[in-house]
Parts: structure tokens; sequence; C-alpha cells
């Protein structure tokens, strides 16, 4: 069989693969150019939002009465989910903020108005607000500030608490006022 090539002398099948992608270059742009496409993108954010209220305002004319029940229903329904959802949210994200900076986080969450870190329309939380207020905390109360750790980082121990097991305290209370009045 002349016409077969031979195995062991033929080149392995190399398959085809494209060369891989060139990496974009970095873009040539200029802070002048950077500065314009963002007021560009700003302009449309702002066209953007107009035409939305624009179309929310027509909805709004022409919505029939039960229109306009169903979508305050659902309105009102957003709202307290959204209530219930950022209080939890809100106190977490107190408490968080607080760690470290109060010796118990968890007087932050007691002592300021959480209610107030929190957008009713959007419910997007105030973290510079929670910052803001903690510091006012620390400044009016300064005993809740977290104390400084001992040089080894490790807190201080505990002072002891009750009394301690031993020979003076072993048995029944009544014995051993017996021998200490028997003089034993």
């Amino acid at each position: 069989m002349p016409d077969q090539p031979d195995p062991s002398t033929a080149e392995p099948d190399q398959p085809e693969t494209d060369p891989p992608p060139k990496p974009d270059p970095e873009p040539d742009t200029e802070p002048a150019d950077l500065k314009k496409l963002q007021a560009t993108l700003a302009a449309e954010r702002r066209a953007r939002v107009a035409a939305e209220r624009e179309a929310a305002k027509l909805r709004d004319e022409h919505a029939t009465d039960a229109d306009k029940a169903l979508a305050a229903a659902r309105d009102e329904g957003r709202r307290e989910a959204l209530g219930q959802i950022s209080a939890r949210m809100v106190d977490a994200e107190v408490r968080a903020a607080a760690a470290g900076r109060l010796a118990d986080p968890a007087d932050a969450a007691r002592l300021l108005d959480v209610a107030t870190f929190v957008d009713d329309d959007t419910g997007e939380i105030d973290r510079a607000g929670i910052g803001a207020a903690i510091d006012e905390l620390i400044e009016a109360k300064p005993y809740l500030k977290a104390g400084e750790p001992a040089r080894n980082g490790h807190p201080p121990p505990a002072a002891p608490q009750g009394t301690r097991p031993g020979p003076a305290v072993e048995g029944d209370g009544d014995a051993f006022l017996r021998r200490v009045a028997r003089g034993n």
C-alpha cells in the first residue's frame, strides 16, 4: 500500500485554531473628552428621568378609577414591605458601623433613630449619615466608646465573680460554723 502515508513518519494533525484575540488598546481619552462624555451621560440621564415622569403623568391622566386604586394599593404595599425590610437592614448597618467604635454596637441601634437613615421612596440607606450620627453619639456620650485593648491585643481579663471553692467552703455552711465555734 504505497498510497497511504506511513503513520510513524507523518506529522501529527494540528487542530486549526484562530490566533488569540489582541487585547484592546488603552483608550486614548483626554481629560476633556472624559468630562465631555460624563456631561453627555448626565444629560441623557436627566432626559430619561424627565421622559419617565412625563409618561407617568400621562398614564395617571388617562387611568380609570380602578387603575388608580390598584396603583395606590401597589404603592402602599411596596412602601410597607420596604419599611419592614429596611428597618432590619438599617439596624444591621448601624450595628456594623458601630462595631469597633462603641463598646456595645447595639447601643447605637437603641440610641439612634434608625428610621432617619433610610429614604422612604427608594429604600436606600444613608451610610454616611450613620457614620456621622455615631461620631456625634461618641462626642455626646464618650463613655460608650470602645476601650483600647491591652498591649498584647487581648482585652483585660474580667474581674472574678462570686466565691471560689476551697477548704473553707467545702461541705455545708453549718458544719463549718460549728468547727469555727469549737476552735477547730
